[in-house]
């Protein structure tokens, strides 16, 4: 088993006349692997995270992202 996280601080400063945006992202993945007794390493992970931004000039949105990850690796003497 093995996790990652992440949160950090994003802010856009655009052109006169135009609104600003900040806000904080965030994120994280969770994902386990399993050895076979013959070297095949097969694993799974999944991440999450999003933002909520708001607009200087009032308003605000959010965006969200998931992802499932599926791998395989395979070790075969020195290599």
């Amino acid at each position: 088993m093995w996790t990652s996280a992440a949160a950090s601080t994003l802010t856009i400063k655009n052109s006169p006349n135009f609104p600003n945006v900040s806000g904080p992202p965030f994120g994280g993945t969770v994902g386990a692997d399993y050895q076979t007794p013959g070297g095949l390493i097969v694993g799974a992970a999944i991440t999450a995270g999003g933002l909520r931004q708001q607009f200087s000039t009032g308003g605000n949105f959010s965006q969200a992202d998931e992802a499932l990850s599926v791998y395989a690796a395979c070790r075969s003497g020195a290599v």
